[in-house]
């Protein structure tokens, strides 16, 4: 349909239509403009205008939300849970906002709804090592370890800078090394040594030596130094002979290249014919028979 401009109440009703739809676009650019800048200021008040002012904005409803169930002095965690509910409404396809509402509902003591969320994040992003994690940590609050070990290992799979955070939260969670180590850490070496590496700064010699043994089951190469450390935690625990058996696993395990003579001289690469480790060229290797003597020159 065309509308003739020639017509003088024609041209009016056109220029009527420019400055309404101009006016309803300032109009509506103003409030969303407002409502930022009042949910951008340090005043609580502030944020609960953004929410008048922009209803359908789930960030506002999510700050809310995280205000009432943080803030001490106006904590109302029934409050919190009906602004995050509201956040997810408007925004179902948000991670952030989900995982925010289950941890809610845990603190309000609803494990059942919180559990839902989780499995709402999950279906949502199964790949996501944040949910995953998330998700993990809540299960293994609930003592679901095997779950728990499930999630965890799955945001490990995605995410390798959470190894020493996970090995950690698994063990205080459950001091089962081996269930950690199955069922919680990929079967990657790296994901092993960092649990070797964790349990040996902690002094658990018996927990590393766990680690240790299904390491070594993997088949998988890994640096020689890596070793090292647990090595030397043994030795400073008197377990000799513990020592040499891991040294001698670990120069079998790692390919790394031994000495021709056979004598059991305590120096091992004293030429510095191989590689250096660790910086140097001088290797202390293990002799049964002269184990105390070697204990000395250590």
């Amino acid at each position: 349909m065309r509308i003739s401009l020639s017509v003088p109440p024609a041209r009016w009703i056109f220029l009527l239509v420019v400055i309404f739809t101009f006016a309803a676009i300032c109009y509506s650019a103003g409030k969303a403009c407002l409502a930022a800048a009042w949910s951008a200021s340090t005043d609580p008040q502030g944020w609960k205008a953004a929410i008048r002012l922009e209803p359908q904005n789930a960030s506002y409803f999510e700050r809310w939300g995280l205000y009432r169930q943080w803030e001490l002095d106006q904590r109302d965690l029934g409050e919190a849970v009906r602004y995050l509910e509201r956040a997810v409404q408007l925004d179902p396809l948000s991670a952030k906002f989900r995982l925010e509402l289950a941890s809610a509902y845990e603190i309000q003591g609803d494990e059942a709804h919180a559990h839902q969320a989780y499995e709402a994040a999950k279906l949502e992003y199964p790949i996501s090592a944040d949910v995953a994690w998330r998700y993990g940590s809540f299960l293994l609050r609930q003592k679901d370890f095997a779950a728990g070990f499930t999630e965890i290992r799955r945001a490990l799979e995605h995410d390798a800078t959470l190894e020493t955070s996970a090995i950690s939260e698994c063990w205080e969670s459950d001091p089962d090394v081996a269930a950690i180590v199955d069922q919680a850490l990929p079967r990657r070496s790296d994901a092993y040594l960092a649990a070797l590496d964790y349990f040996v700064s902690q002094g658990r010699a018996d927990a590393a030596q766990i680690v240790w043994t299904r390491l070594l089951k993997l088949e998988q190469p890994f640096p020689m130094a890596r070793a090292l450390p647990f090595v030397d935690e043994l030795i400073s625990e008197d377990r000799i002979g513990a020592a040499k058996r891991t040294w001698d696993e670990a120069l079998l395990t790692t390919g790394w290249a031994r000495d021709s003579k056979a004598d059991e001289s305590l120096v091992f690469n004293s030429s510095f014919e191989n590689e250096k480790m660790c910086g140097g060229g001088i290797v202390i290797r293990f002799s049964r028979e002269e184990i105390s003597k070697g204990m000395q020159k250590l």
